[in-house]
């Protein structure tokens, strides 16, 4: 669901960072707190990845599915890093949010959607919209939906 995105945002304003690359090895936050919330992190992963784009960039999407009614644990493990960049991060941005999952229940999505407000609200970061793609399992299944060309008109309006 994200390409349709990236498609239509990156003809407009080229140069995104394409967010997939920086799940390929997260580890999780432990909170140790050497990072003092704006410095290096004790784990030397694919954060770094995170780390070089988000500082400077005017939007993030996050785009993950429902697992067990939250959001991917990939997806968590980059907001919990934020940590280390907090200090650089709390400027305006716009954000999006694309959720897929399985069900057709909006009160199971409200969890997601929550966490996601809180943290824009937090980072003081602006809603630029969200695509709620429900009833989609199998892999694939969203490709024959309405939801890609939301996606797309979405990226379109940035």
């Amino acid at each position: 669901m994200i390409n349709p995105l990236l498609q239509r945002s990156q003809a407009h304003r080229p140069g995104g960072a394409k967010p997939q690359r920086a799940f390929k090895d997260v580890h999780p936050c432990i909170g140790c707190n050497s990072c003092g919330m704006n410095g290096p992190c004790v784990f030397k992963d694919d954060f770094e990845f995170v780390r070089k784009h988000i500082t400077d960039a005017d939007m993030v999407v996050f785009a993950t599915p429902m697992y067990y009614f939250g959001m991917s644990a990939q997806l968590k493990a980059v907001i919990d890093r934020f940590y280390a960049v907090n200090g650089q991060i709390h400027r305006p941005k716009k954000a999006a949010l694309i959720l897929t999952y399985a069900d057709n229940s909006p009160e199971k999505e409200g969890v997601i959607i929550n966490h996601y407000t809180v943290l824009l609200n937090y980072l003081g970061w602006q809603d630029a919209g969200q695509i709620i793609a429900a009833g989609v399992w199998q892999a694939g299944a969203v490709n024959h939906t309405d939801y890609p060309r939301q996606a797309y008109e979405l990226g379109k309006s940035l």
